[in-house]
């Protein structure tokens, strides 16, 4: 495309052709344009000089650059030039496909498994992106983040619609709302399942988290987008959407629109009846938890909202055995059960708590940390959820990154008290999950919190292969098979 048709403001001379976009100068190629994005610590105008070398034509700017090396475009918002010119670029792909954005705190990913599989069931052919992959048909990758920079979005829906794909669910994280990464996107359904504490290091304070994830329903399309709501979470339940979008709320509560009722809740999943409108729908979840009904129901709500026929909810609901790292069970075949999550903030973790052991007698072991470098408000309060919901809990090293970790305990360990009591400190996370296991009897409820899916452990600016769900088969698979040494992380 030529500079002018991606920057309507362009009347320079030249007018060169434009063959791709970047944000990052190691990823220019010769004819891209730049964009000279500030982060959160680099500054992308310190790299206009790398750009021109790797073949840069333009480059897009929000502050004064002296003799800048290539032609220039200055603009008020170099992320929001980005989402506009990336849509541009791509051919406005969103405009061919229904999109449902997902945020809140904690349920977004097990929402967006659960509203996959539904889809499923109505045979549309369906992307997902979000916290563990972006995958599309046959088409699978790790996910980088969350919410992708919204270049890579865009290249991604460009390509999901290009497999054939009518439907796409995705995550919306804080911090892409914040950075402008779905800026431009209209979302035919915006869901928030909570807001509570979490990203305090990003956000200025717990009012500004909120005002960014009430500013989510702003996203939806003007002419009958659909909001759906947590009804029993007081700030969502507050939230009402703009004029002509519609509104599904779900929950608990008889005023909830979708509701869950009648429900048994068992070591290894729900039986329950989701109310739709009034009308009666029988599920049996693979997934365990209150939390995850309530999650369920999120799903359920959106595609009831959409007009989806009930037995094809039913059929997904029931359809979705596992998600990755998300309430995920480790068979141990020794009379005890191991649950993986990736509960890494005091409501996730209180709700994680709440799960029953398999046997009325059994007691809840807790394996947990807290990440470094990341919101210290909230480690003497997952401290406070873990001596006070758990029988045993045992404090260990999530990714520390460039912290040291005995700083992180004493923060954690002011929620949790100093005296002696049901709780030990065990930094390297690999004898933590052994120890806890090897406290466990029959019946009890073993539950390793914190990195969920996560195959890596930073520390100190290393990213080492780590999995707790490997550490766990390799544990449970012989006494003899219990290494010690090569366990050790060396924090």
């Amino acid at each position: 495309m030529r500079l002018s048709s991606l920057l309507s403001g362009w009347v320079g001379d030249p007018d060169p052709q434009v063959c791709g976009l970047a944000y990052d100068s190691r990823r220019v190629q010769p004819g891209f344009l730049f964009f000279c994005i500030p982060g959160l610590r680099r500054d992308g105008h310190d790299f206009l000089g790398e750009a021109w070398r790797r073949g840069a034509v333009a480059a897009v700017v929000e502050k004064p650059v002296a003799e800048a090396p290539l032609p220039v475009y200055r603009v008020d918002n170099c992320r929001r030039a980005l989402a506009r010119t990336s849509a541009v670029f791509y051919g406005h792909p969103a405009a061919g496909l229904t999109v449902v954005g997902i945020s809140g705190t904690n349920g977004k990913t097990t929402v967006s498994y659960w509203l996959e599989a539904i889809y499923a069931r109505c045979g549309f052919a369906t992307g997902l992106i979000g916290t563990i992959q972006y995958r599309c048909g046959g088409f699978t990758t790790p996910s980088g983040m969350t919410t992708p920079e919204s270049l890579d979005l865009q290249a991604l829906l460009y390509h999901m619609s290009k497999k054939g794909a009518s439907h796409v669910v995705m995550e919306v994280s804080s911090h892409a709302l914040a950075l402008e990464r779905v800026f431009g996107l209209a979302f035919d359904c915006t869901v928030l399942t909570n807001v509570t504490h979490d990203h305090l290091d990003f956000h200025r304070d717990l009012e500004d988290y909120r005002a960014v994830k009430a500013g989510f329903r702003k996203f939806l399309r003007a002419d009958g987008g659909l909001f759906v709501t947590n009804a029993d979470d007081p700030f969502c339940a507050a939230l009402k959407p703009g004029e002509g979008a519609g509104l599904v709320s779900f929950g608990f509560g008889e005023d909830s629109l979708v509701r869950a009722r009648d429900y048994v809740l068992g070591s290894d999943g729900t039986r329950a009846v989701i109310s739709l409108g009034g009308y009666p729908l029988p599920v049996r979840l693979n997934l365990p938890g209150q939390f995850n009904l309530a999650n369920a129901c999120a799903a359920a709500a959106v595609a009831f909202g959409q007009g989806v026929e009930p037995d094809l909810i039913r059929e997904g609901l029931e359809s979705l055995t596992a998600v990755p790292g998300r309430c995920e069970a480790v068979d141990t075949g020794a009379g005890f059960r191991v649950v993986i999550d990736f509960a890494h903030n005091p409501d996730a973790l209180a709700k994680l708590l709440t799960l029953a052991p398999p046997e009325p007698y059994g007691r809840k072991i807790l394996v947990f940390g807290c990440e470094g470098g990341k919101d210290r408000t909230k480690r003497p309060l997952m401290g406070a959820v873990a001596a006070s919901q758990a029988d045993y809990a045992i404090l260990t090293c999530d990714n520390v990154h460039n912290e040291e970790p005995e700083q992180i305990f004493r923060e954690v360990m002011v929620g949790m008290g100093t005296g002696p009591g049901n709780h030990e400190i065990v930094p390297d996370r690999c004898l933590a999950i052994k120890r806890a296991l090897e406290l466990a009897e029959r019946g009890d409820l073993v539950l390793v919190a914190g990195k969920g899916h996560e195959d890596q452990m930073v520390v100190r600016g290393q990213s080492l292969p780590f999995s707790d769900r490997e550490v766990v088969n390799n544990l449970m698979g012989s006494e003899a098979a219990w290494p010690t040494a090569p366990l050790t992380l060396r924090m």
